[in-house]
């Protein structure tokens, strides 16, 4: 019984989470930030500020 309310509330946060993310451009952003400032510092650290 318990289990069964965990496996549903992830699976309702999780879908609450990709919708969110499918709607809103500023959560995708905000989201994927990191990588693209750790892509940023690879490019400088290589040596290839373009």
């Amino acid at each position: 019984m318990i289990t069964d309310v965990i496996v549903y509330a992830a699976c309702a946060f999780t879908g609450a989470f990709v919708v969110a993310w499918a709607v809103s451009p500023a959560l995708r952003a905000w989201i994927e930030r990191p990588k693209y400032q750790f892509l940023e510092n690879v490019r400088r650290y290589e040596g290839r500020d373009e």
